[in-house]
């Protein structure tokens, strides 16, 4: 017996009933006369049912599951490839869907007997029992990681028998790790545009641990500063880091439909869900979508048979690219929320390049056109392995669940102190909302801290004899290395701090709440406008009445615009005018004048061509343009 055939019966490609034989050449029926004589005739090339799968994650719920999944072995000639699919238990029923799936993967069935393909798969009935999960990352109980091919878990049952079905992800790897951590991590570590984006890649592997939610990082700037360079590095840890527009690519594009988008964000359940260029992001309210993308949860929706569609769920790190910042993006649709901004941190990539410049630094890698290219290549050419040898090491080095919970949490809480001690702080009021984004960049920076005592961006030499885990911490080598692991955190800490300051100054200069982009609005509203304000000076004989004006008026004598309700609608665009108003009349601001508690407006007397009568203004003292000339003037 050849070695090709000894192969295929290790396979388990066989099987025999009163109606069915099945070898490693074909699944064939058996066909008889009148005499009982035996015919084989073929059915199609050798197909099993290797186990069935449930659901994993049913035992976390209180409605039981019913889908039960078929993982499916069969062969393609004439290499004898296997082909494993997996695919749910009705579809038995759907004879049609199941034959054109197979079909699809150039497998062989003989038209004339393709009821019988169905029968012989009816009977099959599998010793082995294995279960799914439905999207990759961490199962609920966070004992097991799922990938496409693998899944990394201290228990062994788990690692050899829990599987992913229906991937929606480009998970991939190519080339040797090593060959990345040389071409990819050793020219752009020390830049702190890359390094951030390549910590930020592995930042969603520890959402769970800190029971965090989702977030969206967006790096804008002009064109060519190094943003899709950026994301093609921080793509290449999970998958191909090639240019966004070819097809192998792990990077997305933001041409896409809420719905499309909640999909890409389960199928990178607990990995990083890459998007290139917002500005192509048309079809919906940004601001809606990040909400979505941050809830974790799609929306609510019918099945073609009126039933409801199953959410989505997913905890992912967003990162993207644009020219123009997500506040701007948004506040151009319209209203926008203090949750959505939180939920949208954007790094200002120019800012950066200023900052290396003043630091008197060398230029930056992104300014280096054939460097940059050189890391675009080696991001198509190493890729996909990295975070799979992160989430290895955090459980390795983990005396379990709950033992990793904390240690990420202290190392969580540690960088978070370290944010909150910088003297940029000191001048910002830390409101929930910010302590919120700051709580995200920590993790950024736990995840960097991770990366660099794992050694998993190879920023210090380990001895390859040693297992560091077994040896005693007060032996030589175990001192050096954690000498060394330390020097290459405080080092990529360092670099990444460059870019949570440029992230604060940006801050600075756009105020976040509610309250102060009210503030802001009205005050560049008022200080753009002024021309258009009809002056109401005191009355002298003989002058002529003033023009009517649906715009407003500037009352000289009380130093007070006043805004009709349009115009202070058009002035605090996206708040309403009540909510606005109580802004102004804020016992911190006082810049609304009211002549009535319970009013919002005020009355005065108007002397116009079409005679003198009381109208009621929203009245904004003068004083609101103080804030808005002094910036100016910077």
């Amino acid at each position: 017996m050849n070695l090709k055939i000894l192969k295929l019966l290790h396979l388990g490609f066989m099987y025999r009933d009163t109606d069915f034989y099945l070898n490693y050449n074909y699944l064939y029926r058996k066909s008889r006369n009148r005499k009982g004589k035996v015919t084989l005739l073929k059915v199609s090339w050798p197909i099993k049912i290797a186990a069935y799968l449930d659901n994993y994650e049913a035992q976390f719920t209180t409605t039981p599951s019913p889908d039960k999944y078929l993982a499916i072995s069969f062969l393609i000639r004439p290499d004898e490839t296997e082909i494993k699919v997996n695919l749910p238990r009705r579809i038995i029923n759907q004879p049609n869907l199941l034959i054109s799936d197979l079909m699809g993967y150039g497998f062989y069935i003989n038209s004339l007997q393709k009821k019988w393909l169905i029968e012989y798969l009816s009977r099959q009935n599998p010793k082995k029992s294995m279960l799914y999960v439905t999207k990759p990352g961490w199962t609920s109980d966070l004992k097991a990681f799922v990938f496409t091919d693998q899944t990394i878990s201290k228990d062994n049952n788990l690692k050899e028998n829990l599987k992913l079905i229906n991937p929606t992800n480009k998970f991939n790897h190519s080339g040797a790790y090593k060959d990345w951590q040389e071409h990819v991590v050793k020219p752009s570590i020390n830049n702190p545009l890359f390094a951030f984006a390549l910590a930020t890649a592995f930042t969603p592997i520890l959402l769970r641990f800190v029971k965090m939610d989702s977030f969206c990082v967006n790096l804008y700037g002009e064109s060519s500063k190094g943003k899709t360079t950026a994301l093609q590095i921080a793509a290449s840890v999970w998958g191909c880091g090639s240019d966004p527009s070819q097809p192998d690519s792990y990077i997305y594009n933001w041409n896409a439909t809420g719905n499309a988008l909640n999909y890409l964000a389960s199928g990178s359940n607990d990995v990083l869900l890459a998007i290139d260029e917002l500005g192509s992001f048309v079809n919906d309210s940004l601001g809606q979508v990040v909400y979505a993308l941050s809830g974790g949860k799609s929306r609510k929706g019918m099945k073609s048979n009126n039933q409801l569609r199953d959410d989505l769920t997913w905890n992912m790190v967003l990162l993207s690219t644009s020219e123009v910042s997500g506040r701007q993006k948004m506040e151009d649709e319209g209203r926008v929320y203090t949750g959505q901004l939180n939920r949208f941190i954007d790094i200002p990539v120019n800012e950066l390049n200023e900052q290396k410049k003043s630091d008197d630094a060398e230029l930056a890698i992104s300014d280096d056109a054939e460097l940059a290219d050189a890391l675009k290549i080696s991001c198509s050419e190493y890729y996909g392995i990295a975070g799979i040898k992160l989430i290895e090491t955090i459980t390795d080095y983990s005396d379990g669940r709950d033992d990793l919970i904390k240690k990420i949490n202290k190392s969580h809480k540690e960088s978070f102190d370290y944010l909150m001690a910088l003297e940029e702080l000191e001048a910002l009021d830390l409101t929930p909302e910010l302590s919120r984004s700051i709580r995200r960049f920590a993790l950024i920076f736990t995840a960097s801290k991770l990366i660099a005592r794992g050694n998993i961006v190879a920023l210090f030499e380990l001895d390859p004899t040693i297992n560091y885990k077994e040896i005693d911490e007060n032996r030589p080598e175990y001192k050096a290395a954690s000498k060394s692991a330390t020097q290459a955190e405080n080092a990529l800490r360092a670099t990444l701090t460059k870019v949570f300051k440029a992230w604060l100054k940006n801050l600075n200069q756009e105020p976040r709440s509610s309250s102060e982009r009210i503030l802001a609005l009205i005050e560049e509203f008022i200080f753009s406008n002024q021309s258009k304000f009809i002056k109401i000076k005191k009355a002298k004989k003989g002058e002529p009445p003033l023009p009517f004006s649906d715009f407003g008026y500037y009352h000289e004598a009380q130093k007070l615009f006043l805004l009709t309700g349009d115009t202070f609608a058009k002035a605090c665009r996206g708040f309403s005018a009540t909510e606005a108003a109580k802004v102004l009349d804020n016992a911190s601001v006082k810049l609304l004048h009211k002549q009535d508690v319970e009013r919002l407006k005020a009355a005065f007397s108007v002397c116009t061509m079409a005679g003198t009568k009381k109208r009621r203004f929203y009245a904004i003292k003068d004083s609101i343009l103080k804030d808005a000339e002094s910036k100016r003037s910077l």
